[in-house]
């Protein structure tokens, strides 16, 4: 028998949260042995699957069950207070059972959803970003649809104050539009002013 300290894994699955989801973990116990002859005289070699297994399993599951599934997923204070009670509980279950063994430490590990339930998750989370990128585009839009309104009030403000009517000041935009598109043109362009059907070079 070893009595320097050692390690002893299980794995969890489908563990309810307190709001009923299922969650897995890869747990670990760092335990010694204080007195290996009796340890193996009165308690054999299967001492930890016939004395300790079945109680660590149950103490586990009930630790897990008081909490919801994102404390243990997300908060390092809640992972090591379950972290804590586990180890006392297991601490007290080896003192009631004179196995002479000294828990040292024992660890959950990060609680994972099961498969089911993490496929899930994503989904939930693809859904909620193409809401946040839906919601993104419609304020662009807005935005968009509040600086042309705003361009229209300027444009109109100042045809109103040049006294020009409607027809009139979209003429003038057009014949800007083609004064500026000349200027570029390489040899020269002929414009044809609107109802007129004379050329001006």
């Amino acid at each position: 028998v070893t009595v320097t300290p050692q390690q002893k894994t299980m794995g969890f699955d489908d563990f309810a949260s307190k709001d009923n989801i299922l969650l897995d973990f890869n747990t670990s116990i760092q335990y010694r042995v204080t007195n290996a002859p009796v340890l193996v005289r009165e308690f054999g070699g299967d001492w930890f699957k016939n004395n300790v297994e079945a109680q660590y399993t149950a103490i586990v599951r009930n630790q897990v069950k008081l909490h919801d599934m994102a404390s243990m997923m997300a908060s390092p204070e809640v992972a090591q207070q379950v972290d804590d009670e586990v180890t006392k509980n297991i601490q007290q279950l080896i003192k009631e059972s004179k196995l002479p063994i000294e828990i040292l430490n024992v660890t959950l590990g990060r609680a994972i959803p099961n498969e089911n339930v993490l496929a899930q998750m994503n989904e939930t989370a693809a859904q909620q970003q193409r809401v946040k990128t839906l919601a993104a585009a419609v304020a662009a839009e807005n935005e968009r649809k509040k600086e042309q309104e705003a361009k229209a009030d300027a444009d109109n403000a100042y045809r109103a104050k040049m006294g020009l009517t409607p027809e009139q000041y979209l003429a003038r935009e057009i014949a800007e539009i083609n004064a500026e598109a000349c200027k570029s043109a390489k040899g020269g362009c002929t414009v044809v002013p609107s109802g007129s059907t004379l050329s001006l070079k």
